[in-house]
Order: C-alpha cells, then structure tokens, then sequence
C-alpha cells in the first residue's frame, strides 16, 4: 500500500471519498495520481483491512479530473468501481476490465496494479 497525498484544491463533493482513501495505509497508489482503496459491502465503516477476511466488493478510485463537467481539469475527482459491474480479473497486482470511464472525462483500464489512460 502506497501513501497517499493529493496536491489539488479540495472542498468539493469529493472530499468525502478522499477522506476515505487517504485514512490510514490502505491506499493503493495506481500511478499518474490515481489511487485506489477497496471496500467490502456495507456501510462507510466496512473498509477492508489487514486483519478483515470478507472478500472486497469494490473499490474507490481517486485521481485527477480530466475537466469535463462538474469537476475543473486538475483538481480531485473519485468515483467508484464494484466487482458486479467490472469483471475483477487480480486483487493484487488490481486489474479489472473493462476501462473505467468518469463523468469528469478521465478514461482508461485498471491493469497490473497501474492506471493505463486510453
């Protein structure tokens, strides 16, 4: 797991999830900014852990908007990725298909533990 810091503005809507990656040492630092942390299904406290057995269901994606929309190019975006909608191919290293797409216009895949921009 990766330390996870974001040079950008924060105070948007945004700032929930960057909480939530940022806690503790469970971010996954998936390159070019990008920064992932698994959840299990539940409500906001189910965050897998080093100690937690209950396969994850998902996970929070953090990165950089691309500036379409809602979101000014540059500063924080988040959304998420669940294992119902995205086929998980690897845990570790992460690889899910097919590419992620967020309404702030960043595109790409999750593969080999690493962001690959389409």
């Amino acid at each position: 797991m990766a330390e996870f810091s974001w040079p950008g503005n924060t105070g948007t809507p945004t700032d929930y999830l960057l909480e939530i990656v940022s806690a503790g040492d469970q971010a996954i630092d998936l390159g070019n900014g990008h920064f992932a942390r698994f959840f299990v299904e539940g409500d906001d406290s189910d965050f897998v852990g080093e100690d937690d057995k209950r396969p994850p269901a998902g996970f929070f994606h953090v990165h950089p908007s691309k500036g379409q929309g809602h979101t000014p190019e540059g500063d924080p975006c988040a959304g998420s990725v669940t294992f119902g909608r995205w086929r998980l191919f690897s845990l570790d290293p992460l690889h899910v298909e097919p590419s992620i797409l967020c309404s702030c216009g960043r595109h790409g895949y999750v593969r080999a533990g690493r962001w690959e921009e389409v």
